[in-house]
């Protein structure tokens, strides 16, 4: 079993809502709670949120004017999966509160490659071709033109058109016919530039 995380951006308290940039890449929101700035001064209101980093979370800061700082503070997907919402977590200096949406849900753990997805391209496999991701085709998939172990052919499949020959066609070579004259009545593309 297993606890799936739905962050939901939220927006601080008093403040309209305002762009995160890169929002493909956040995954997580803390309001402003307990957060410990200088002078005990809360002003400007600072959003925290969780940036996704391949096999972590990194806690980051927005003020109200969009400009993003990275705290540097990693924080393991483990430990994200285990916080409920009104949680309070400590990292370095600072003091969060978890406000954000997290929704336990839980569901049976099943490995990607169990469960593998209807292939888009099986229609556009070659025969002969391994298909990525698919099984081996059979031994008996052939090529279709591969003639060299063409079945038994019957009249229902029989083509009408004819094979192709690469035979010299009566042994006789193509005539070339010159659309140049004779070479004393040739017209001289050079001669006008010589003469000037």
């Amino acid at each position: 079993m297993s606890t799936v995380v739905d962050w939901r951006l939220q927006a601080e308290s008093g403040g309209a809502s305002r762009p995160v940039p890169e929002p493909g890449l956040v995954c997580g929101s803390w309001t402003q709670a307990d957060l410990v700035l200088p002078d005990n001064n809360q002003t400007p209101p600072v959003l925290s949120y969780l940036r996704r980093q391949h096999d972590v979370l990194t806690i980051q800061r927005a003020s109200s004017d969009g400009q993003v700082a990275v705290n540097g503070i990693e924080l393991a997907l483990a430990q994200v999966k285990t916080l409920q919402n009104g949680d309070r977590l400590t990292l370095g200096e600072m003091h969060y509160r978890v406000e954000s949406g997290v929704s336990p849900v839980t569901q049976d753990e099943t490995p990607l490659a169990a469960a593998p997805a209807a292939d888009p391209f099986a229609d556009l496999h070659v025969p002969g071709m391994v298909p990525v991701g698919g099984p081996m085709p059979a031994p008996s998939d052939k090529h279709p033109f591969d003639t060299a172990a063409k079945p038994a052919s019957s009249p229902s499949t029989d083509s009408t058109i004819p094979a192709a020959s690469w035979q010299p066609e009566l042994g006789r070579a193509p005539e070339w016919v010159s659309t140049l004259s004779d070479k004393e009545n040739e017209f001289d593309l050079l001669q006008g530039m010589r003469q000037a």
